[in-house]
């Protein structure tokens, strides 16, 4: 096997030729070794791609295939001319291809010392190299020349004509050959990078040490890699991510054709030439990687200017234990003292400089160790007060965190802004001034140590004084804040936090640009005003927890970037420590359900610590149905000494999730669905909306009932909302738990934003921090820019040209929120989750039209809003995505009782009393309700329990038409003309009339069971249509009128089901059954699409009779004896039926007390029961049918 040698073995060195191209006359040989600078080149990337076939391609201008594995370093030199006339330099390159594969790394970092430039190599057809480059680039950074120049080249597929060049080594589907050792681990194991264990049969390793077997898989072949799908980083993706992590320029190449090769080392020694020039690099500077031509020295004493010879190391240099065995200094010549002043970190690598050189003496384990970091929370001895009234006095916090309306309710100061009208007696609350205070002991901060106050969320203009001394002033309540107040603290503290009114400082921003084109839907232009769910209460408060900090080191961010391969056999985790301070160590543990997964402990310093891991045969996350939700405890742990200084901990999920925009077949545009572990998921769901008015009441079990409200309800997505909040942990923690997707929105909405400078500053601090605090969450598959503020741009006429890219040039139109959505978020996105899907908006689409149904997402409110249309004719209102649509009703009686005064006893107690009205926020509600049920029921608006029923009937059927109708388009592959739908919306912030399918109190309307029948895995629906036929285009009376129906079934299952499809059907007036047939008997069920079944006239015992519209038809699908979904479909509108009452009803327990039964002799529609006020325990249901 080429480049391998067994442990034990040793290996001559090669002969080299000459390094230059040689015509082969010496003559020429000796001018071509005459060189002005001598350049050091590092090439990195992970294994793989292909960096030994590049290097050797260029020296020796021929393909070859080479190891797999670099075990230290490859060398070689060649000689390049670069600049005419005066300007021709002639600079010698001294080539470096370095380990990709973790274990080697550690090896081969001590040659990234001083190098004047890098090339990043991965390899266009697999996503994991491309993702694999940030800790290359780390390292490059961290330990390379100050001023390293740096490229970013694609190595293409590479094929040949002769043989096939796919590595088969592995049974595995891994884009590239895996890393050494190839062998199985159990589906709870992995293998850093830097340890291997050794695999023998192919059985678990013992442990995860830093000592190894190496494996004879070592040397197999690199032969050419070939992705499933061909290639799989786009030139503009790589072009991005480049430009993010500041790399100047970007290639593709073919080491197999030589096909911009050599114009990628000559670019390099363009730019280092021109730094040469421009006195950015001073050859003399022992650090530069530079050395002038008659200079002498090399970086490898006694290594041959031949091509592509294997240099100091070899696996006996490696050692059965793993370990780097240095070889002597050879004399003479020798590397520059740096390269040797300190052993390289194993597989760790740090995005900043150490701020001391690299021979800085280490503590020893057993010299004294720093104290741990402590964190003290900050939450007794709170108390408030109105500043500014001379009369107010301090009185005790209700809660901490809180906010000034939980405290005011505490005292009596404010009556219950729920109750009737009281939000109005409440709103000088929000104009004035608020001045929190609390007095606490610290401990004193010893030699090196600091201490911080943490704010995890001030809202929102918070002015903060720690013994009186101004140490912070907030403008955003999103944005958590961190002050060092070392010099500031004392034994005893006082802090004190006063709050201005947001709402009257946002005024006086909007006054102080009056140039800006303000404006917004729902409240006003300070954008503190309310929305139209919920209740104007302006808050303030310390809302987030307060901690102090005092410390020599901490983990200041855990992150794990993890990429599943295509096949699923396969994680890679980088998981990065961002570290303060100098601690010695830092460890990483993974553990699975309380088992350890991997270990690993490397050296750390101030800046990001990273580890890669690979995990074989993964438990991954699936969304809900589709499979199960593990979830891995990542932990790091800084360590000094014997010591553990700070521990910091994730929960991670692993899964491959993509967002699927591609070509559809016989439509025009493109898809919008969501795939996850390969799995095309159709997104069912509904949107959130903050669950109080007041955040800091919300406890993590509140939390968990709604999100486990939705999920009993067969959603299985949930869109936080961009006028809300970014939610606590404790929701987002609850849908990983329960395989709840999420569709994370910005908080901005409906409205132009303004984009100053300093505005921009703070949105960019917004949107990085709340990225960090939430990235880690498996549930969240993507990321939003807005809601709704293109759909404004639209309506009010505001600049906007999708073909301009120049984003500068945005902050002079109009419209310079664009600059927000398109590059502050897309920047920061692209740096922190480069995985996660980014929207500018929602809806949006390609740049569109916000309404174009064929690309991106839609809000389809023109059932409602809009034209108002009617709900029958949702399957002409679909979308690609519809992520938001939606139908009002009453909350429950009991939640209405609750809110009025007097209770049921309150003279308002009725639909169109003005406290009823007052808790519907919704501009022109009376009218719109009033329309859908005029249009499709018989009502009255008394009794209050018969017109709450009536309209959450009119939401339930609504709701339940959209479902069906969209369900229907997820038609399988290249046809998923609809990806999902989101209602709007779950739930509530206050006992209130809405849109939400739960109300305040968690009692879910009628609504809430017609759309989880909606969403059942399997479905069957029916579709009535009326069509009229005239004999000729002028007669009215000469028509022939036929009343069809359609039907059609989904499945969302992975499995192909063989079912029956029976139909029915009665006479609605006599409940005389007219028809009863098999209309298809073993019908196919492809999994995870809709079919459609059969369609006919409805079934009447005479025909032009009339009959039609007092015949129901139901239909059931059968699966071995057993009914597996059925629907009912009525004559419409509801209002024309003759419904009978039913003189047989009969509501009984099942002999096992798990369920009720119900039967009358005549059709009944919209069956309710209620059985007290707790419908969790059994006590709510409904079959609308």
């Amino acid at each position: 096997m080429s480049g391998f040698e067994l442990p034990g073995m040793t290996r001559p060195r090669g002969s080299s030729g000459a390094s230059e191209d040689s015509t082969g006359t010496v003559r020429q040989q000796e001018l071509g070794s005459m060189y002005d600078y001598l350049a050091k080149i590092i090439l990195l990337g992970p294994s793989g791609t292909g960096k030994s076939c590049l290097l050797h391609r260029f020296v020796k201008s021929e393909w070859r295939v080479l190891s797999s594995q670099t075990i230290g370093v490859e060398f070689a030199s060649k000689i390049i001319k670069v600049g005419t006339g005066a300007r021709r330099k002639r600079i010698k390159l001294q080539l470096w291809d370095t380990a990709g594969t973790e274990r080697f790394r550690s090896v081969s970092r001590s040659y990234y010392r001083g190098a004047a430039g890098a090339i990043l190599i991965y390899d266009i057809t697999s996503h994991t190299s491309f993702n694999s480059l940030q800790p290359f680039l780390n390292d490059a950074r961290a330990l390379a020349s100050p001023n390293l120049s740096l490229l970013l080249v694609g190595n293409k597929l590479d094929l040949a004509d002769d043989a096939p060049l796919i590595d088969d080594s592995s049974a595995d589907t891994y884009p590239y050959p895996p890393p050494t050792p190839s062998g199985s681990i159990s589906s709870a194991s992995a293998m850093s990078y830097a340890t291997a264990h050794s695999s023998g049969g192919g059985g678990p390793p013992s442990s995860y040490s830093s000592t190894s077997t190496i494996h004879p898989g070592l040397g197999s072949q690199l032969k050419a890699t070939v992705a499933p799908d061909g290639r799989e980083v786009s030139a503009v993706e790589a072009s991005r991510w480049a430009s993010t992590v500041n790399i100047p320029v970007t290639m593709e190449v073919s080491a197999f054709t030589g096909e911009g090769v050599d114009e990628v080392f000559g670019r390099l020694a363009r730019m280092i030439l021109a730094k040469i020039e421009l006195g950015e690099i001073d050859p003399d500077d022992p650090m530069s990687g530079i050395q002038y031509g008659d200079g002498g020295g090399v970086w490898n004493a006694g290594a041959s200017d031949g091509g592509s010879v294997r240099s100091t190391l070899t696996t006996d240099d490696v050692g059965a234990g793993g370990r780097r065995r240095r070889k002597p200094r050879r004399g003479g010549q020798g590397m520059r003292e740096w390269e040797e002043c300190e052993t390289p970190r194993p597989h760790s690598s740090s995005a900043n400089r150490p701020k001391y050189p690299a021979s800085f003496p280490r503590r020893h384990p057993s010299a004294p160790t720093m104290a741990p970091c402590v964190v003290i929370p900050v939450d007794t001895n709170w108390e408030f007060k109105q500043a500014g009234k001379e009369d107010a006095k301090f009185l005790p916090v209700s809660r901490f965190p809180t906010n000034v309306h939980l405290d005011l309710l505490h005292h009596g100061v404010i009556p219950d802004p729920f109750m009737g009208k009281n939000e109005l007696d409440v709103q000088w609350v929000g104009e004035a001034q608020w001045t929190y205070k609390t007095t606490f002991a610290a401990p004193a901060v010893l030699g090196g140590a600091k201490a911080v106050l943490a704010f995890d969320g001030l809202d929102t203009f918070a002015t903060v004084v720690l013994n009186g001394t101004t140490v912070l002033e907030t403008d955003s309540m999103f944005v958590p804040e961190r002050v060092d107040v070392t010099s500031v603290l004392e034994e005893e503290n006082e802090l004190a936090i006063t709050f201005d009114s947001a709402y009257l400082r946002g005024w006086k921003l909007v006054e102080k640009y009056p140039a800006h084109k303000w404006g917004v839907w729902n409240g006003d232009n300070s954008r503190l005003a309310g929305w139209d769910w919920g209740p104007t209460l302006l808050t303030c408060g310390p809302w987030r927890p307060i901690n102090l900090e005092i410390y020599e080191s901490r983990l200041a961010d855990l992150y794990v970037d993890s990429v599943v391969d295509r096949s699923l056999n396969l994680a890679n985790l980088t998981v990065t420590a961002e570290v303060e301070g100098h601690p010695d160590r830092a460890r990483f543990d993974i553990s699975l359900e309380g088992k350890q997964v991997a270990s690993e402990t490397v050296e750390a310093s101030c800046g990001a610590t990273s580890v890669s891991f690979l995990i074989n045969r993964p438990a991954l996350w699936y969304p809900i149905r589709y499979g199960k939700q593990p979830l891995y405890d990542i932990k790091a742990t800084l360590l000094t000494g014997d010591e553990e200084v700070h521990t910091l901990s994730k929960r991670v999920g692993l899964r491959r999730a993509r967002l699927i925009q591609r070509p559809v077949e016989e439509q025009p545009g493109t898809s919008f669905f969501f795939e996850v572990n390969n799995i095309p998921v159709y997104g069912g769901g509904s949107n959130w909306i903050p669950a109080d008015s007041f955040i800091p009441r919300i406890g993590r079990e509140r939390y968990y009932n709604w999100v486990k409200l939705a999920a009993e309800g067969n959603q299985s997505m949930i869109r936080v909302w961009g006028g809300g909040v970014y939610e606590e942990q404790a929701f987002y923690d609850a849908c990983d738990e329960l395989g709840l997707l999420v569709w994370q929105d910005f908080m901005f909405g409906c409205g132009n934003y303004p984009a100053w400078p300093e505005m921009l500053e703070s949105i960019d601090r917004e949107a990085r921090a709340n990225v960090k605090l939430l990235r880690h969450h498996p549930s969240i598959v993507i990321w939003a820019g807005n809601n709704e503020d293109y759909q404004y741009r639209e309506s009010a006429g505001l600049t906007y040209d999708y073909e301009n890219k120049d984003a500068e040039s945005w902050l002079k139109t109009d419209f310079p929120a664009r600059y927000i959505y398109e590059k502050v978020l897309a920047d920061a996105c692209a740096d922190l989750v480069p995985n996660t899907p980014y929207h500018p908006g929602s809806p949006w689409g390609a740049g569109r039209d916000t309404h174009d149904a064929t690309v991106g997402d839609i809000h389809q409110w023109n059932v409602w809003h809009g034209t108002q249309e009617k709900w029958q004719d949702f399957a002409m209102l679909s979308g690609r995505f519809v992520s938001e649509f939606g139908m009002q009703a009453f909350p429950a009686v009991q939640t209405i009782d609750a809110y009025l005064p007097l209770g049921h006893a309150d003279p308002d107690r009725y639909a169109q009393s003005s406290t009823v009205d007052f808790h519907n926020k919704a501009a022109g509600h009376a009218r719109r309700i009033a329309l859908y049920l005029a249009e499709n029921l018989r009502y009255t608006p008394s009794p209050l329990e018969h017109f709450v029923y009536t309209t959450q009937l009119m939401q339930a059927e609504c709701l339940a038409s959209a479902y069906r109708l969209w369900r229907r388009q997820w038609r399988g592959p290249r046809r998923e003309y609809n990806g999902g739908a989101l209602v709007w919306q779950l739930n509530d912030c206050y006992p209130a009339t809405s849109w939400s399918i739960a109300d305040y109190h968690l009692r879910p309307k009628l609504a809430y069971f017609a759309v989880t029948r909606a969403l059942a895995p399997v479905t069957i629906s029916i579709a009535r249509t009326t069509h009229r036929h005239p004999r000729d285009r002028y007669t009215r009376v000469d028509v022939d009128v036929r009343t069809q129906i359609e039907i059609w079934a989904s499945n969302l299952t992975l499995e192909d089901l063989a079912v029956d499809c029976v139909v029915r059907a009665w006479d609605v007036e006599s409940g005389e059954e007219t028809y009863s047939q098999t209309a298809a008997a073993a019908l196919a069920l492809p999994g995870n699409r809709s079919t459609e079944v059969a369609a006919l006239d409805v079934p009447v015992r005479k025909r032009k009779s009339g009959e039609e519209d007092r015949i129901v038809v139901a239909a059931y699908l059968v699966r071995d004896g057993r009914q597996i979904a059925r629907h009912v479909n009525w004559p419409e509108p509801l209002k024309y039926v003759h419904f009978q009452k039913p003189r047989q009803l009969l509501v009984q327990l099942t002999a096992d007390k798990t369920a009720v039964e119900i039967s009358a002799e005549v059709p009944v529609k919209g069956v309710a029961l209620e059985c007290g006020d707790d419908w969790r325990e059994g006590g709510y249901g409904v079959d609308q049918d």
